[in-house]
């Protein structure tokens, strides 16, 4: 987001790649044909989806223990950096529209923490979203079961793919996104 200047310098040095490169790997071929920097390179281009190892399950005792936090609560969570790209700013005013049985849970930490809760704080929603501050990876698993949806609220295309997607899913949940021009975001998390 805030390389354009850098780009201009870097933009011959790319291109010398792109006519060099055997094959070029992206991540989703959404965002491989809409890239307009790899336009020119053609048959040269390749997708290769990102994976990860399943989520360990986790103990229903543990589940009930965290969800116990939260009593009659059905949970939405969302997880990433706390930067503007990832949209977490729509998430909380979105929550205004929720029914109180909902609570939003966002994990994670990044430069906008402060930011996100003067939100939290002056819109008056401290009973339906929480921010949660970093997750370890023995928390995310937890994090995920005790849910009821996951959310990806990212709302630029510097959102790519969005592995916390098929975390979601490997948790066995639904993923609710948004749909991002020349993202990949919407091709991860297709219907069926």
């Amino acid at each position: 987001l805030s390389q354009k200047v850098l780009k201009t310098f870097f933009l011959p040095l790319q291109n010398w790649l792109i006519r060099r490169a055997g094959t070029i790997i992206g991540t989703t071929p959404v965002y491989i044909e809409k890239s307009p920097d790899l336009a020119a390179a053609g048959d040269k281009r390749d997708a290769i989806p990102i994976g990860i190892d399943p989520l360990p399950a986790v103990p229903k005792e543990d589940v009930d223990r965290f969800r116990a936090g939260y009593p009659g609560k059905k949970m939405v969570v969302s997880v990433g950096r706390l930067v503007s790209y990832k949209g977490f700013r729509h998430l909380i005013d979105a929550a205004q529209y929720l029914r109180d049985d909902c609570m939003i849970l966002i994990g994670g930490d990044g430069p906008l923490k402060k930011e996100l809760q003067s939100r939290i704080d002056s819109k008056n929603l401290k009973n339906k979203v929480r921010l949660l501050g970093y997750l370890s990876k023995e928390t995310l698993p937890l994090l995920f079961a005790a849910s009821d949806v996951f959310v990806l609220s990212s709302a630029m295309k510097t959102e790519a793919f969005g592995i916390v997607q098929i975390e979601a899913m490997s948790a066995g949940k639904p993923v609710v996104a948004t749909k991002i021009p020349e993202s990949g975001v919407s091709w991860v998390n297709a219907d069926g």
